[in-house]
């Protein structure tokens, strides 16, 4: 329980699971877009500063993004361009067509599995208050 500023105590309220899921999705991303920069200039397939400075700025906009979810309907339509951006990263690290094709499918499943939990919390609570009114 939490303290208001009146010193009263108050139940929080309810905590819903797909921005929690969307911010862990986003904040993979950031990780695997610092492993591929890294790759990137191991291979030599982008000069140091391209890849580094890239990386750093894509990097940040995911944990901003990650940081949003909560806030802003807009960061699910940009956390999915996100994903696409993670796959044409194939471009220049191979592998990252896979690791982004498997970070979408998790966007994907985290967006729609979250939504079915947070509607059958709601539902739960409405009967609940419902209960209670009784």
């Amino acid at each position: 329980m939490s303290e208001s500023t009146s010193g009263t105590a108050e139940a929080p309220g309810p905590s819903y699971l797909t921005p929690k899921l969307l911010a862990i999705v986003l904040a993979m991303d950031a990780l695997f877009v610092f492993f591929a920069a890294i790759v990137a200039f191991g291979l030599k397939t982008l000069d140091p500063i391209t890849a580094f400075v890239g990386g750093g700025v894509l990097m940040v906009v995911f944990f901003v993004l990650a940081a949003l979810v909560r806030r802003a309907m807009w960061v699910l339509w940009a956390g999915t361009i996100g994903q696409l951006v993670l796959i044409v990263l194939g471009f220049w690290v191979l592998p990252m067509f896979f690791i982004g094709a498997a970070s979408a499918v998790l966007w994907v499943w985290c967006l729609r599995r979250g939504q079915r939990v947070d509607r059958a919390t709601r539902a739960a609570l409405a009967a609940l208050d419902d209960q209670e009114q009784k």
